[in-house]
C-alpha cells in the first residue's frame, strides 16, 4: 500500500495491524515493523487528507449540477473514509439532494409510467424546482 500510494489498500493493512494488536500481537517484537507502521500512518494521514479534499470537491460539483451519481458515489466513498472527517453540513445536504432527486426521479418514472396527468404535473413542478431538465426522466415526462 504504501509503495503505490493507494489509499484503500492501506487503509485496510492499518485496520488489520489495530485487530492484530487488539488480539495481543505486540510488533515491538519484529525489528523494523514499529517504524514502518509509523511511517504507514504518516502517508495514511496525507492521503486521507487528499482524498477528503478530493471526495469535498466532488460532492460540491455533484451538488451543483445535480448529478446523483456524483452524489452517490461521494457519499459512499465519504462513509467508507469516514464521515466525520467531512464537513457534517456538506454530508447532511447532500445526502438530502441526493434523496430528493432519487424520490422524484422514482415519482416521474412511476406518473410517466401510469399516464396519471395530475400526478405527472406535481411530479415535473418537484423536478423543475429542483432544476432537474436535463435527466431523461424529466425529458420523457414533460413530451
Amino acid at each position: 500500500g504504501m509503495d503505490g500510494n493507494k489509499f484503500e489498500v492501506l487503509h485496510k493493512a492499518m485496520e488489520q495491524t489495530d485487530k492484530l494488536r487488539a488480539s495481543g500481537i505486540n510488533f515491538s517484537e519484529y525489528e523494523g515493523i514499529e517504524e514502518q507502521l509509523e511511517d504507514a500512518k504518516e502517508l495514511l494521514k496525507k492521503l486521507t487528507a487528499e482524498k477528503i479534499e478530493y471526495l469535498t470537491h466532488f460532492l460540491k460539483q455533484g451538488l451543483q449540477l445535480n448529478n446523483t451519481d456524483m452524489l452517490d458515489m461521494a457519499l459512499k466513498t465519504a462513509h467508507q473514509i469516514g464521515a466525520k472527517n467531512f464537513d457534517k453540513k456538506l454530508i447532511d445536504q447532500g445526502k438530502e439532494r441526493l434523496e430528493r432527486l432519487t424520490t422524484t426521479r422514482q415519482f416521474l418514472d412511476m406518473a410517466s409510467k401510469q399516464n396519471d396527468k395530475e400526478a405527472l404535473e406535481a411530479a415535473l413542478g418537484r423536478a423543475k424546482a429542483l432544476g432537474m431538465h436535463d435527466y431523461k426522466e424529466f425529458k420523457a415526462a414533460d413530451a
